[in-house]
């Protein structure tokens, strides 16, 4: 007899296992690339590169990159961008990346990884900001958000 309570017991242990229903909630994700050209002004000009629409409240995780091109220069120098929602914003309202340009780089690339807060529908921006002695020049970029 224990026998048979102890097999129907673990039989309707597995089948409960096995036929519970496990369920996720609904993810919103959001991507945008960009290939346009925008010239960030040399000594810092501040220049938004994308810009990515969200419908919903809630905290997003960032992702991306964003890459530039600019004349070589004999000096270190520092190359910046970050998310806000306001344009030309000097300050940054999630994702953060600065990036130390060595002398002679023609080229770089800057991640966009981070968190975003949004307390409902909103324009993340990608502001970027070149502190070199001659201008910088975007290319590629993407931006990703998933809530």
């Amino acid at each position: 007899m224990k026998s048979s309570i102890r097999t129907f017991a673990l039989a309707a242990f597995a089948a409960a296992t096995i036929t519970s229903v496990h369920s996720a909630s609904a993810q919103h994700i959001y991507a945008r690339a960009t290939s346009a050209e925008y010239t960030l002004p040399a000594g810092g000009g501040l220049v938004t590169i994308n810009a990515l629409d969200v419908s919903s409240a809630g905290t997003y995780v960032i992702g991306g990159q964003q890459a530039f091109v600019f004349t070589p220069s004999t000096a270190q120098t520092v190359l910046l961008c970050y998310t806000a929602n306001t344009a030309g914003s000097v300050l940054p309202d999630g994702a953060y990346s600065m990036i130390t340009v060595p002398p002679g780089s023609s080229y770089i690339t800057v991640p966009l990884n981070g968190y975003f807060v949004t307390t409902g529908a909103t324009e993340i921006l990608v502001n970027c900001r070149y502190y070199g002695s001659t201008n910088a020049l975007s290319g590629v970029g993407t931006i990703t958000a998933i809530n």
